[in-house]
């Protein structure tokens, strides 16, 4: 058996990230066009879309344009796209995504628009179920005052209740079916996403709201079976992101430039991305960009801890931010206010604190053995640290930044 060069590897590796994450299609006017997946950071559009009320044809027509990678085209001239190649770019995106592959029973053609409409509106109403209700978080402290609400202003009203529920007993019935279902799904994702969560922890990645939904399957898979899975589980995270010339990540720092702590950085994010975009086969820009990376994710964690004012009381004794968290130390205090504004990255949040950031002594060895160390690459102990897995972590932490709640 002959040994790939390294080219040949990077070139697999790269044609199988795009055949797992993208769709490639060949239209007649366009040429080959090439879609990326679905991902929670489209929400917004699909919602005002919903809201609008566009009939089907149109939203699959908005949708898949707002996936197109590569080339870029206007939206007038996307529009003129016949229904038969849109049909089939739609059922290919679906087909991509198991988390709406699951709403779409592989209709006839006719019927495609209707249920891709019908399986992204189901997409989008699992992920704000998810991050809106936190029924466990929030429901359970109150169920004292729903009994009140119940006792005092529902059981009067029975009687006129039971009534309408008589009337509409078809309609509970299939309400509580469709609640079956999804509630069987969400189980489903959860076992997925907590497995594949498992394995993460143990390499030191996390999943980003802004990549597609199926690392998680894919994770799994690559620990299911086949040898040097550490090093397939690093290649998933980077071929995602340096292949075409790194052009999702560079997407995904543009995605930062409308937040007000990112603003100021950007030409600092975006001279990150050039250099990687230039550097030459023997470079080694990580070695550069990590600490430039690291002291912006300083820099950001800083402005957060002055918005929220952390002050040391003299009468407790205690540091108290502006969320009303108490700590004893101000380095615990960072902590808890960064803990207390995750909604949603609990990984995030581990390989920024526990990982980027853990306690470390110049000479002695950290706890959770790495080379990925704030404190040991700044100041100089580590000089090993210039990787792609890094400079990839680094550019993730600053997206889990990106998304936490309230700043």
């Amino acid at each position: 058996m002959s040994v790939l060069t390294k080219e040949e590897l990077l070139q697999k590796s790269q044609e199988y990230a795009r055949e797992h994450y993208h769709v490639l299609f060949e239209t007649e006017k366009f040429g080959s066009l090439e879609f990326r997946q679905i991902i929670p950071k489209d929400l917004s559009t699909i919602g005002k879309l919903l809201k609008d009320s566009v009939d089907s044809a149109t939203f699959v027509k908005n949708i898949c344009y707002n996936l197109i990678v590569n080339p870029k085209i206007s939206q007038d001239e996307f529009s003129s796209i016949s229904d038969k190649e849109l049909i089939s770019i739609a059922r290919q995106i679906v087909e991509k995504n198991e988390n709406i592959k699951r709403y779409f029973d592989d209709p006839p053609d006719d019927l495609v628009y209707s249920h891709f409409q019908s399986a992204i509106k189901k997409y989008r109403d699992h992920w704000i179920e998810e991050f809106t209700n936190k029924m466990k978080k929030w429901i359970f402290p109150h169920v004292k005052i729903v009994n009140e609400i119940i006792t005092k202003t529902v059981l009067p009203q029975m009687a006129i209740l039971q009534k309408w529920v008589d009337q509409n007993q078809k309609l509970f019935e299939n309400y509580f079916k469709a609640y079956q279902i999804l509630e069987n799904s969400l189980k489903k994702y959860h076992t997925t996403i907590d497995e594949a969560n498992k394995i993460l922890k143990k390499y030191k990645w996390f999943v980003s709201l802004s990549l597609p939904d199926s690392f998680f399957g894919a994770i799994l898979e690559i620990e299911s079976a086949g040898k040097n899975k550490k090093k397939r589980i690093n290649n998933l995270f980077i071929n995602y992101f340096s292949s075409n010339n790194f052009h999702n990540l560079g997407q995904l720092v543009e995605s930062w430039k409308s937040h007000s702590l990112f603003k100021s950085r950007m030409r600092i994010f975006r001279a990150c991305i050039l250099t990687l975009q230039r550097a030459k086969k023997r470079d080694n820009p990580s070695n550069v960009i990590i600490p430039a990376l690291i002291a912006q994710i300083d820099g950001i964690i800083n402005d957060i801890v002055d918005s929220y004012g952390i002050q040391y009381d003299k009468q407790s004794r205690m540091w108290i931010d502006g969320k009303g968290n108490q700590s004893k130390k101000k380095e615990e205090a960072k902590k808890k206010l960064i803990n207390s504004l995750n909604e949603c990255s609990p990984l995030g949040e581990y390989l920024l604190l526990e990982i980027l950031f853990q306690e470390a002594h110049r000479g002695q060895e950290l706890i959770i053995p790495t080379t990925f160390s704030r404190h040991k690459i700044l100041h100089g102990e580590y000089v090993h640290y210039g990787r792609k897995d890094n400079t990839i972590r680094a550019f993730l932490i600053l997206d889990f930044l990106h998304y936490l709640e309230g700043i």
